[in-house]
């Protein structure tokens, strides 16, 4: 913050998570004294904001021309009154929580492929134990896996990994 920089208080309109370089963000619209809006700013993606209605104007937090504080603690007034902008923001804000999620998805699926090829022998000599009929033997190697999974690793097969 420089010398310069001064902090007016306004009302703000939040319009959503967007997608940012890094990862998300939230986008808040500053309320201007004659009712327009204020310039995007666009700050960190916090938990917080999880709760919070695309389209609701919150009220009052501080705004300079190149940063915000007072964010988090401002409280929910109203709806904005235009409902198109209401719905481009949810329409933004959706894509967002789209692209979040399925990179969620990607990423749960790629471990789910690594495990599975991590216990393929296992997979395959269980097949091979249930062609058999043989329980006892299948029951065992549940155990034995099961009995690994809740086993701590050893300093030695960590080492180097």
């Amino acid at each position: 913050m420089t010398e310069a920089e001064t902090f007016e208080p306004r009302e703000f309109v939040y319009a959503g998570k967007r997608e940012v370089k890094g990862g998300y963000g939230i986008s808040v619209l500053p309320i201007m004294p004659d009712g327009s809006l204020g310039k995007k700013y666009l700050f960190s993606y916090d938990k917080e904001w999880r709760s919070r209605a695309v389209g609701s104007v919150y009220g009052t937090a501080q705004f300079s021309a190149t940063s915000a504080k007072g964010l988090s603690g401002a409280k929910w007034l109203r709806m904005w009154p235009n409902s198109m902008d209401r719905a481009e923001w949810k329409a933004s804000h959706d894509d967002a929580e789209e692209v979040s999620a399925s990179r969620i998805l990607e990423a749960d699926a790629r471990k789910m492929r690594e495990i599975e090829t991590i216990l393929l022998q296992v997979r395959i000599r269980y097949e091979a134990l249930r062609k058999q009929y043989d329980v006892d033997s299948m029951y065992a190697l549940e155990r034995a896996v099961v009995r690994a999974l809740k086993t701590a690793p050893r300093v030695v097969e960590t080492k180097g990994k």
